[in-house]
């Protein structure tokens, strides 16, 4: 039985969200070469962040929470510091938090597959146990 993993954020949703944090990071870019970067960049990440975080929010991954928080903190200091918001971390947050999730959706998918197989094995093998005809009820073995 191989069943897909459904995750929260599927490819084409990881795509643009990368995507409009390459925009967000050029931006940034461009503003500072135009030497207005260092006043304005900041209001530029802070509301990139506010968008990041809501848009992962509708698909139930939390931008500030777990794993994603500490790597978060130091992206939005990195992001934030003079000289430094050239550097593309908020796209990197971004692919760090989406690989964080799909690691995440994928654990739970294989949690549950386990339990569903343990209790498949355990509906087998009662099935087994209560057919058998022989004295000491061990299983028959399989055909």
């Amino acid at each position: 039985m191989n069943h897909q993993i459904e995750y929260r954020i599927s490819t084409p949703i990881a795509l643009l969200t990368l995507i409009g944090t390459a925009c967000v990071d050029l931006i940034q870019v461009i503003l500072e070469w135009a030497l207005i970067g260092v006043v304005i960049n900041w209001l530029i990440t802070l509301s990139g962040y506010f968008m990041l975080w809501f848009w992962l929010k509708i698909y139930g991954v939390n931008l500030f929470g777990g794993k994603n928080l500490v790597i978060t903190f130091i992206a939005i200091i990195l992001e934030l510091l003079p000289g430094t918001d050239q550097g593309s971390f908020f796209s990197l947050d971004a692919f760090i938090v989406i690989r964080n999730s799909w690691k995440e959706d994928k654990k739970q998918h294989e949690k549950k597959q386990a339990e569903k197989t343990k209790i498949d094995l355990a509906v087998v093998t009662r099935a087994r146990l209560g057919a058998s005809r022989r004295p000491d009820f061990t299983p028959r073995k399989a055909a």
